[in-house]
């Protein structure tokens, strides 16, 4: 999976999430801040995670994965 294609901006502050696995029991998020989100495509843009999550279906928790 490519984080390029699925890099979703949400604020002004170049940040962006990346829904990256998910099965029935649960999902991936992650949080990423990068350079440049006017040619978010291109691959030289810079990536920083900032933070990864655990989704829990069954028991709607978020648990903070980012070690």
């Amino acid at each position: 999976m490519s984080l390029n294609k699925n890099l979703k901006f949400f604020n002004s502050h170049y940040h962006g999430y990346a829904i990256c696995d998910i099965t029935p029991e649960e999902a991936i998020v992650e949080l990423w801040r990068v350079s440049s989100i006017e040619e978010p495509e291109v691959e030289q843009t810079e990536k920083i995670l900032v933070k990864k999550y655990r989704v829990k279906r069954d028991t709607n928790t978020i648990e903070d994965i980012t070690g």
